[in-house]
């Protein structure tokens, strides 16, 4: 989640350049906006997880999982 759309953009062009499928979405927090940057699209959590755990080793970024509906 970033502060600003211009970070949550640059987050979203590194994954774009990685070949990850990406999304931006805007929720308000508390009267704070925030810009949620969504990375991939898996069929299991275990599967997210992995992901998670190669983009924390190979580009240090850290993730959540997130069921989205």
């Amino acid at each position: 989640a970033y502060s600003t759309l211009k970070n949550a953009e640059k987050q979203k062009s590194f994954f774009e350049d990685i070949g990850v499928n990406v999304e931006i979405t805007n929720k308000v927090r508390g009267g704070r906006s925030l810009y949620l940057v969504w990375a991939g699209s898996f069929t299991s959590a275990d599967e997210a997880k992995a992901f998670g755990k190669q983009i924390k080793q190979k580009y240090k970024i850290d993730s959540i999982i997130v069921e989205k509906y």
